[in-house]
């Protein structure tokens, strides 16, 4: 009996660390997948004679592509930002229209006359930078445009959901994030969000025109996509559509769609 009791401790002591084991790989995953499943996720695919990648290093190293040289996905992104609208004279191209004296009294937010920069932070966009090329050889005389592609979703119901979803705007930069480098803003709406105009429909933004496209084991270009929900970006006449201080952008879902021409 003496000698049966160590052994019978070892494979008591033995079971409770699995148990233990499986029960804190159980949490983290658990954990992991709701972490996952929360915030801004975007969808980036690419033309035939484009291959893309979040990698540099992964993009020059394709020799034959495959289905996954084409599209992106992007995910886990802030749950929640804080509101900001568009200003192509700006180097950052955000400005932040919460708690200033510009704030309108009716809509909550700023939809008119000058505004007072936010400070730069993760509070009030999400950058996802991807990398273009051609896999086959240089191309020159190219024209590089970008499309937000439909469908856009937002998971739950009700006006203020759907409010949210087509204010979420993205800026385009060739390069880095600079004044010079700015190319434009498209809206999941459809809307000018440049202009904070309600009237105006804007559906492409020309990243690069008459340029050249580089051999992607030669080199590449650098596409900034800056995603944010635009606070002042007009609904109608005189309402946004966003009019609280935080936005929850749980489940909101972009797409983008980069094609390259030959220029005419």
């Amino acid at each position: 009996m003496k000698k049966k009791l160590p052994a019978i401790l070892y494979i008591f002591m033995l079971i409770i660390t699995v148990a233990a084991l499986v029960t804190a790989s159980f949490a983290w995953m658990s954990m992991n997948t709701q972490t996952q499943t929360e915030g801004m996720q975007l969808n980036v695919d690419v033309s035939p004679n484009l291959i893309i990648n979040s990698s540099s290093s992964a993009l020059q190293s394709v020799d034959n592509p495959s289905a996954s040289d084409f599209s992106v996905t992007f995910n886990n992104a802030a749950a929640a930002i804080m509101p900001a609208t568009h200003s192509s004279g700006s180097a950052t191209g955000l400005v932040c229209v919460t708690n200033t004296s510009n704030v309108n009294a009716n809509t909550g937010l700023a939809r008119e006359g000058s505004l007072t920069f936010g400070e730069a932070g993760t509070d009030h966009y999400v950058d996802y930078t991807v990398y273009i090329a051609s896999s086959g050889k240089a191309m020159s005389s190219m024209d590089l445009n970008a499309v937000l592609s439909p469908p856009a979703s937002i998971l739950g119901s009700g006006a203020s959901k759907q409010d949210t979803l087509d204010a979420s705007s993205i800026d385009f930069y060739l390069g880095s994030v600079s004044q010079q480098n700015f190319k434009g803003t498209l809206n999941v709406k459809g809307y000018d969000a440049s202009l904070n105009n309600h009237s105006t429909l804007k559906n492409s933004v020309a990243l690069l025109s008459n340029g050249a496209i580089p051999f992607n084991q030669s080199g590449y270009l650098t596409i900034i996509m800056r995603c944010y929900v635009d606070g002042a970006l007009l609904k109608d006449a005189t309402h946004a559509f966003i009019n609280s201080e935080n936005v929850v952008t749980d489940a909101i879902t972009m797409n983008v769609f980069f094609s390259a021409t030959e220029s005419v």
